[in-house]
């Protein structure tokens, strides 16, 4: 499921996941869901680039800014986000609420 983040929530969630798997405080199993999301946070600008009008449109329907991009997440993946510390009440909000208020 997509979650859509703006650019500072997802430069937010990618220093604080690298963070954790620098401090290697994780699970084996969160460990690799974690770098899932890095992997995913680095391939939503990619795929923007590569294929600009799907996430245009999606943009303009829904009221979002430029700089939201849909974050591919699995309920896996989110699950060993959202047991991170120190997450801002605007990543959360985004990854628990599901779409973003207009």
């Amino acid at each position: 499921m997509p979650y859509w983040l703006a650019a500072g929530e997802r430069c937010e969630l990618r220093l604080t996941i690298g963070a954790v798997l620098d401090g290697a405080a994780t699970t084996g199993a969160d460990d690799s869901f974690l770098r899932a999301v890095l992997t995913e946070l680095a391939l939503a600008p990619v795929r923007d680039r590569v294929w600009p009008a799907m996430t245009a449109v999606a943009r303009c329907a829904a009221g979002y800014s430029d700089d939201v991009l849909p974050i591919r997440l699995s309920g896996a993946e989110r699950g060993a986000v959202l047991s991170l510390t120190g997450l801002s009440g605007a990543v959360l909000s985004a990854l628990n609420d599901g779409p973003r208020a207009l």
